[in-house]
């Protein structure tokens, strides 16, 4: 997250260090004349200037978000890139700070503060783009004690001992005036949300080896993973998430649904520009021209490496692009003899120089034993209407775009439902969809 906040940044940092290093000399100066430890608070201020700098001052082109995620999992920034990294970033100051201060609370408390005020920040002032989040106050606080007690256990030689208790009582009066104060600024200018997982995680063993396993299954050994992680699912509250993956050093990216490990998505491509990075279908021969001729060339890869998909399926074929230039997506789908959609699907996409951009390959067995159809279509889509206008004031404005039955586990218990999405009136897409149990006529909709 940070290499990619910094491309490109190139003014900034030489910005930034230029003025780390002039607050570093002042703090230097003022520290000399006062006798009191001159490198150790330039150090240290040199250090709070770039923490500032990074997280406030970095031009990042977001909105503000007046939000602050509190993620229930206190331990589960660990197990992130970007939990270590907050970590990293204050244990520094932990350190110079026991070192010029010669006192551990009120550098921890410090820390704290510094920190707790970077993320109302981030969440309230409006240009800084960031996100609040209190994993990173978390990592923030754990990254400075284990600083201060690194820094605390090189002072503590006999005879010098730095007492950990010394100016416990100012710094408790002067943190609680800074939790109140930043208490009141959350309560008034920031909404805070619950949520059970809120980072990217390191990829576990059993996830890197799925993730190895799928792509195999579909390109072979053509494409090398060079990254790993783990998305849980948005607010938690689920096994399920997504194992992310990094393709030939950042040239390609996949994801594949976890723990069922069912639904791969792949992107190579994603312009009229073709590269070498794209999938080429063994005996594809000439590019393809005609929609006809991008489906002959899916067929082929699907022969290969999903022929499972073409068993009793139908496909459909139609440009990406008005002008095809980004080429074809053919596309497999089965229904079964109640006219349901099985959850099986392929997408290939095919461009202009007949390889693979993009790909969705949902290797889902067909469910048995689905509740009977009950409800009519007609009487789906009134009960959708009817949900849609109590879930958006104006709901009742927009139009029906598409209809559908198909089988769905999204219960964790396969079920029958109909699946009904909205434009507005101008025929813009709209977000919110309606679920409608084909059997009972239960109504969600989100």
């Amino acid at each position: 997250m940070f290499s990619a906040a910094l491309r490109g940044q190139s003014w900034f940092l030489f910005s930034a260090l230029v003025g780390a290093l002039l607050l570093a000399c002042a703090a230097f100066s003022i520290a000399r004349r006062r006798g009191v430890r001159p490198w150790e608070f330039a150090g240290l201020t040199a250090l709070v200037a770039a923490e500032v700098s990074v997280t406030l001052l970095l031009p990042n082109g977001g909105y503000t978000t007046r939000t602050c995620v509190v993620n229930r999992d206190v331990f589960e920034p660990l197990l992130t890139e970007q939990g270590l990294l907050n970590l990293l970033m204050f244990l520094p100051i932990g350190i110079a700070g026991v070192l010029a201060t010669r006192s551990v609370l009120p550098t921890v408390a410090g820390c704290a503060a510094l920190s707790m005020g970077t993320e109302l920040a981030q969440a309230a002032v409006p240009g800084i783009g960031r996100n609040c989040d209190s994993s990173d106050f978390t990592m923030n606080v754990a990254g400075a004690a284990v600083g201060a007690a690194i820094a605390w256990a090189i002072l503590n030689k006999p005879g010098s001992a730095v007492p950990l208790e010394r100016h416990w009582r100012p710094t408790a009066y002067s943190f609680t005036a800074v939790a109140v104060a930043a208490a009141i600024i959350g309560i008034t200018a920031v909404q805070f949300i619950s949520m059970d997982s809120t980072s990217i995680q390191f990829a576990s063993g059993s996830q890197k080896s799925a993730a190895q396993e799928a792509m195999h299954a579909s390109f072979g050994d053509r494409y090398a993973i060079t990254k790993v992680q783990f998305q849980p699912p948005v607010g938690g509250g689920s096994d399920r998430g997504t194992i992310g993956m990094i393709l030939d050093g950042g040239k390609a990216n996949a994801a594949l649904t976890w723990p069922d490990n069912q639904v791969l998505t792949v992107s190579f491509e994603n312009s009229d520009r073709t590269t070498s990075e794209s999938f080429p279908v063994d005996g594809a021969g000439k590019p393809p021209t005609t929609g006809a001729e991008a489906l002959a060339i899916a067929t082929k890869y699907a022969h290969q490496y999903h022929p499972e998909a073409l068993q009793g399926s139908r496909s459909t074929v139609a440009p990406v692009d008005p002008d095809a230039k980004l080429g074809w997506m053919v596309s497999w789908r089965r229904l079964n003899t109640a006219g349901v959609l099985m959850p099986m699907r392929l997408d290939v996409e095919i461009n202009r120089a007949g390889r693979i951009s993009q790909l969705v390959s949902a290797d889902i067995g067909d469910p048995t034993g689905l509740p009977p159809v009950k409800i009519t279509k007609s009487q789906a889509v009134r009960r959708a209407r009817e949900s849609i206008g109590k879930l958006l004031h104006d709901g009742q404005n927009l139009k029906v775009a598409e209809v559908s039955l198909r089988a769905d586990d999204r219960t964790s218990a396969w079920r029958t439902e109909y699946v009904v999405s909205y434009v507005e009136p101008d025929g813009t897409q709209v977000q919110s969809i309606s679920y409608v149990d084909a059997t009972t006529g239960s109504t969600v909709s989100e």
